[in-house]
């Protein structure tokens, strides 16, 4: 499981007597290393919808799933002057760290949902989802003139739907039985002709808007755009770039870390001043 931290507490450079309530001696300090926490988990908080890092990306929306990574960075008070704000989110390798490059045609050796032809070739049938213009979210967006066309595209749609045994051989460890898929079937409408962007739009080889289809929604919602692509064994190309980790938990840890020294010892000192003031030592 993936687990990010980032440590608020006492500098070494700053010792404190042994004995009672830290908090209690020392008020300010302690106030002063919440305070510092809770700056540390907003910024976190801010990075991970979306607000620019130091270098100017941002964390897209896709990224965090469906809010999961936004409520798994918590504030937990570990110790009088000591918090820590967190993540355990199964996601936030991805998110810190980034990819490496990966062969998707390994998805062949294991995926359920791999078909065989009739030469026993394996190959999978890939669904793309378009966005329309404007909308955020996707990796590919139409531009207005393909809108156009798309919109008034003949509908296609479900017809319906069976379940099968995987065509692999693969099965459930715990019944033994083979792993069902499900297969869908299709009344197809129109498609959009190839040749409307650019082959090297985004970096992709091929039209990748060409074939697409719209796909209305049985329940009187947004239509949804989608091209269908076939990656075989023999298959070309389907090498994903490797992805560049964001780094929003060492970021906000390497912002905070200077400010932190300051602040402390500021506090501690008027702690100090006004111990002595009790003790009547100082006026």
């Amino acid at each position: 499981m993936a687990y990010y931290a980032i440590k608020v507490e006492l500098p070494f450079g700053i010792t404190l007597p042994a004995g009672g309530a830290v908090s209690i001696t020392f008020p300010n300090l302690a106030e002063a290393v919440r305070q510092l926490a809770e700056f540390g988990q907003a910024q976190w908080l801010d990075y991970a919808r979306g607000a620019p890092l130091p270098d100017g990306r941002s964390i897209p929306s896709l990224a965090g799933g469906n809010g999961e990574y936004l409520r798994s960075i918590v504030l937990s008070q570990q110790g009088d002057l000591h918090w820590r704000v967190s993540t355990d989110w199964p996601g936030a390798d991805r998110i810190e760290e980034g990819l490496p490059s990966y062969d998707m045609k390994q998805m062949l050796r294991t995926s359920a949902k791999v078909r065989v032809n009739k030469r026993g070739g394996r190959y999978l049938i890939i669904p793309f989802q378009h966005g329309t213009p404007g909308t955020v979210g996707f990796r590919s967006v139409m531009p207005e003139h393909v809108y156009e066309l798309a919109r008034q595209m003949r509908a296609s749609h479900v017809t319906g739907s069976r379940r099968v045994n995987n065509a692999i051989g693969l099965h459930d460890i715990a019944t033994r039985k083979p792993v069902r898929v499900v297969r869908r079937t299709y009344s197809y409408g129109d498609r959009l002709p190839a040749g409307l962007v650019s082959k090297a739009r985004e970096g992709h080889r091929t039209d990748q808007m060409a074939g697409m289809y719209r796909f209305d929604s049985p329940t009187g919602g947004h239509s949804r755009f989608l091209t269908f692509r076939t990656m075989s064994e023999r298959s070309q190309g389907w090498i994903r770039g490797a992805i560049p980790g964001f780094w929003p938990a060492r970021t906000v840890a390497e912002q905070i870390r200077p400010q932190a020294e300051a602040i402390f010892q500021e506090a501690l000192q008027e702690d100090v001043k006004n111990y002595l003031r009790s003790l009547g030592l100082v006026t």
